[in-house]
């Protein structure tokens, strides 16, 4: 069965391009978790409902890793829950399959990048607040 995780993170943003992807891959309304959080720690709602009713041989998609998180540890950490109940990952931007060893290869360089992007984010942040 194909799921679709989803996050914004504010509510002034909205997750259009997201449910589009949903529909594009064929995956049913009723699939679909959406949270409005920020993606710096995995302690989100939606995305715990999402865990408890993924099974083998299941497939979460995602637009990009940055929905999925921003922390190169939780992103490990959620791929590692995912192998653990046989379920694939896929996302779309970075043409990302974790069935594949490629795709794992790939997953691993890309959850470094969206670590880096947050950090970028935060010190261009601070640095406007000086």
């Amino acid at each position: 069965m194909k799921f679709l995780y989803a996050r914004c993170s504010t509510k002034q943003q909205n997750e259009s391009r997201q449910l589009a992807y949903a529909k594009e891959a064929g995956i049913e309304s009723r699939n679909v978790f959406i949270d409005k959080k920020s993606g710096k720690n995995a302690d989100r709602s939606a995305l715990k409902d999402l865990f408890s009713r993924l099974r083998e041989g299941d497939e979460l998609h995602i637009t990009e890793l940055s929905r999925l998180g921003r922390n190169t540890r939780d992103l490990l950490d959620l791929v590692g829950r995912l192998d653990a109940l046989g379920v694939s990952l896929v996302s779309q931007r970075e043409t990302i399959d974790t069935s594949t060893p490629t795709g794992r290869l790939v997953f691993h360089i890309f959850a470094s990048i969206a670590e880096f992007q947050r950090d970028c984010i935060n010190e261009n942040a601070a640095a406007g607040r000086e």
